[in-house]
């Protein structure tokens, strides 16, 4: 699991009570919406798991490889040779059960323009 307080993410508030919008945050967001989708679909886990195209996922995430490899290592999602990365033994697309573009509000959020 994680190190934080009874499963707890990191406090995402400031002092003031506002969302704070660094890069921790933006990146324990993001990894908790994937476990989330991971959590909830336990048969395709079972029967196989989740692969996702890292250039699609890229694309999602501000064109920032860095935050992509970051989120999807906490994710527990692996490299692979095809270029994609996988939890488990990547049988089924991640995107035939979440649609990526959910992560594109989370990122304009923490980082606007």
């Amino acid at each position: 699991m994680n190190n934080h307080l009874h499963g707890a993410l990191p406090r995402t508030l400031d002092r003031h009570g506002n969302r704070k919008r660094g890069e921790d945050a933006l990146a324990a967001e993001l990894t908790a919406i994937l476990r989330g989708v991971i959590d909830r679909n336990k048969r395709k886990v079972v029967a196989g798991g989740f692969r996702v195209n890292f250039d699609r996922f890229v694309a999602h995430v501000d064109d920032d490889p860095a935050l992509a490899r970051r989120v999807l290592t906490a994710a527990k999602f692996t490299p692979s040779t095809e270029g994609d990365w996988i939890y488990r033994r990547g049988c089924w697309e991640l995107e035939d059960v979440f649609d990526l573009d959910t992560l594109v509000d989370v990122v304009d959020f923490h980082r606007p323009i």
